[in-house]
């Protein structure tokens, strides 16, 4: 199976996942408030899928090369946890339209 095809696979997945979790919900007001252990759910899918995204090289927009080996990343991910990245992130692209680091 080439990537396209798991990529592919692997969004359709996520999309049928999405409707069947909208299509669960009520609209009894006491459920309006997400709970926290929910909350905490959804989080922890989140960062699962995207580990998987970054495993399967789904969406990567940056490479590190550390020690000679290569390290696939998602720029919004870093960029999010640091200003600083950020803004070198930010100033790269301008400068080199690279995504490679």
């Amino acid at each position: 199976m080439d990537n396209l095809t798991k990529t592919s696979r692997y969004l359709l997945d996520f999309r049928e996942n999405v409707n069947t979790e909208e299509d669960d919900r009520s609209d009894d007001p006491d459920e309006d408030s997400v709970s926290v252990e929910c909350f905490q759910s959804m989080s922890d899918d989140c960062l699962v899928n995207m580990k998987h995204c970054r495993d399967m090289n789904i969406l990567c927009d940056a490479q590190f090369e550390v020690d000679g080996r290569i390290i696939r990343a998602h720029k919004i991910i870093l960029a999010s946890r640091s200003q600083n990245i950020s803004a070198f992130l930010v100033l790269l692209i301008k400068l080199t339209h690279r995504t490679y680091i």
